[in-house]
């Protein structure tokens, strides 16, 4: 809970959307009553997820955004992301190593 509290209080964030987002991106509103080390890391990069998008930014950088999630999650938590950012007009810049993400969700593709 402290890691968005702190985040929602100084951008005077309005707790029924990140309840939303939190919704979208399916955590359950309960988990911020547990501990860092009763929450699972995919969990916990969700977390990273919304409180970034509590800061409302233009351009959001995720990178790796989805590595620590089972296959079905991280459809569906991309999936949510870029309906998040189309709704909130934000850009999406995603960086991964993983070919058959950046085919389905980009684009444009740059490698190095």
């Amino acid at each position: 809970e402290t890691a968005l509290k702190d985040v929602a209080k100084l951008f005077r964030a309005n707790w029924d959307q990140i309840f939303e987002n939190m919704d979208k991106l399916m955590l359950d509103k309960t988990l911020l009553k547990r501990y860092p080390n009763q929450v699972s890391g995919g969990e916990l990069q969700r977390i990273s997820i919304v409180r970034a998008l509590i800061t409302k930014p233009q351009i959001l950088l995720c990178d790796e955004p989805s590595s620590r999630l089972d296959p079905i999650t991280q459809q569906e938590t991309l999936k949510m992301l870029a309906e998040i950012s189309v709704e909130n007009n934000i850009g999406l810049v995603l960086v991964t190593h993983d070919e058959m993400i950046a085919k389905k969700w980009a684009h444009k593709d740059i490698q190095l």
